[in-house]
């Protein structure tokens, strides 16, 4: 905060939300020891991006209490469609309608400036709130924080800007190799820097210095390494780089007593999943499936069936992991497993799969759909293994999606979700590809690399599905890193 512009890169795992709360709290306690008050607004895109951020330091300060932080209003603006974020204090969360109770309240008090503040919002909200009384935003806030900055537009960053008082200060955090702003046009040619991320202008346009986070408090060696050829630094290391999923008992060689009599079995669950590989994939020959894919689908079920009755709660290599025995019926859902996949025809495909398995065991329907989303979702999350679901196979609907399907930035995101373990799934077809535009080609090179030399350990395998009734094998190459 030496400047009135600072510019924060992190790259996957390396704990930007962590650095984001040290510097709210930090701000807090300078201002109140200096006898004087701040007020900062944090946004995003998204509602799970900052709520990553705040909730957890809105309770800290609430620990701490007034007599070390001063008096504070916390405050979470939402939309009417949303829901209030659980566990935080009465009036913390608050509807942002001008005749919502708090709602000019706090507009008044941010006016005022004699109370220090942090607010939530993301951009539309806070453009509504900051004109509540009038079509020009007010100068709300000292401070502007601006989270997952490399997805959101110029065009919602000056929305966000607009209430920032005079002599106020910006903090813009994110990481340009993940996923850019969705955008229904292209930047006209040479105006790219002015109209895309608002990362992207401070740090190229704006020629602002970051400062670089370069521990991945996330994944293992292996994931981190990976990652260095998506373009980040030789410096990126793995702060615990020998995370490893941890087993209750051995995955087994012969199909258990409750096996899914809708899925085939074969030892190939048990070697896609093995700890010991933290990467692992089955490539395939496939031809034929333009949004879903049946027999990825059933993969995925069967993976997650072998996984649910042995995988640990913890991993190994993380002393921070003070978990014992199997992962309970939530944790399971929400910190062990994700399944990625870039359409959501094939989302729906695989929650119908799973929902149907676990629901009667007793599992939440929402958690398992929760756990299964589009690269776009997965974005800020993390889980202990990942299994990536391409689905596409047919060569013209890669064709027609390629520069979606193979963007370089990603597949960086879906691979760098995982703590211990990656599983990918994906055609030949797929892989094989080759974009007629150039651009595209080059962003296409991260995925090939993957496939065709990172994995660098071959072996011909079968993988048993059900085909209607009978089973059936599709042959492909199991392929993992040496």
């Amino acid at each position: 905060m030496e400047k009135r512009l600072a510019l924060i890169w992190g790259p996957p795992g390396t704990g930007k939300s962590q650095t984001l709360r040290a510097i709210l709290l930090g701000l807090l306690l300078e201002a109140h020891a200096a006898g004087k008050t701040i007020r900062i607004l944090v946004t995003s895109n998204t509602y799970d991006a900052t709520d990553n951020v705040v909730l957890r330091t809105f309770r800290q300060i609430v620990a701490l209490g007034e007599a070390e932080t001063g008096k504070v209003q916390l405050a979470r603006l939402r939309s009417g469609s949303k829901e209030d974020a659980p566990s935080l204090p009465a009036g913390v969360n608050l509807l942002n309608d001008k005749d919502a109770p708090g709602i000019r309240e706090l507009h008044d008090l941010l006016t005022a400036g004699t109370t220090s503040a942090i607010v939530s919002a993301p951009p539309q909200q806070v453009a509504k709130f900051a004109g509540l009384k009038g079509n020009v935003a007010q100068p709300l806030f000292d401070v502007v924080l601006i989270d997952e900055a490399s997805q959101m537009d110029m065009a919602n960053a000056v929305l966000t800007l607009a209430p920032l008082a005079e002599g106020g200060s910006t903090i813009v955090v994110g990481d340009p190799k993940q996923l850019p702003p969705i955008q229904a046009v292209q930047a006209p040619l040479g105006l790219e820097k002015l109209l895309g991320s608002v990362y992207d202008f401070v740090a190229d346009h704006r020629r602002v210095t970051s400062k670089d986070l370069l521990e991945n408090y996330r994944s293992n060696s292996t994931i981190v390494g990976f990652g260095r050829f998506a373009g980040y630094p030789a410096g990126l290391t793995a702060r615990y780089p020998d995370l490893r999923m941890r087993l209750e008992t051995p995955f087994p060689a012969a199909a258990p007593a409750n096996w899914p009599g809708n899925l085939a079995f074969g030892t190939e669950f048990a070697r896609l999943p093995e700890p010991s590989q933290p990467i692992s994939a089955f490539i395939y020959p496939e031809g034929r499936s333009s949004r879903w894919n049946d027999f990825e689908a059933q993969t995925v079920a069967a993976l997650l069936s072998t996984l649910r009755g042995h995988l640990g709660a913890g991993l190994d290599g993380d002393p921070q992991a003070s978990g014992a025995g199997l992962h309970t019926a939530i944790s399971f859902w929400t910190d062990a497993v994700g399944v990625v996949t870039p359409h959501r025809a094939h989302k729906a495909l695989v929650v119908s799969k799973l929902q149907a398995l676990f629901e009667p065991l007793g599992d939440d329907g929402r958690l398992i759909r929760n756990a299964v989303n589009t690269v776009e979702r997965f974005q800020g999350q993390q889980r202990d293994v990942i299994i990536a679901s391409y689905a596409l196979g047919d060569p013209d609907a890669i064709a027609d999606e390629d520069e979606f399907l193979l963007s370089l930035n990603r597949f960086n995101v879906m691979a760098s979700r995982p703590r211990a373990k990656l599983v990918v799934l994906a055609s030949q077809e797929v892989i094989n590809h080759l974009p007629g535009d150039l651009e595209v080609m080059r962003d296409s090179r991260l995925l090939k690399y993957f496939a065709e030399t990172f994995l660098d350990d071959r072996t011909d395998c079968e993988i048993l599905f059900m085909d209607g009734h009978s089973v059936g094998r599709k042959s492909g190459s199991f392929r993992v890193r040496n």
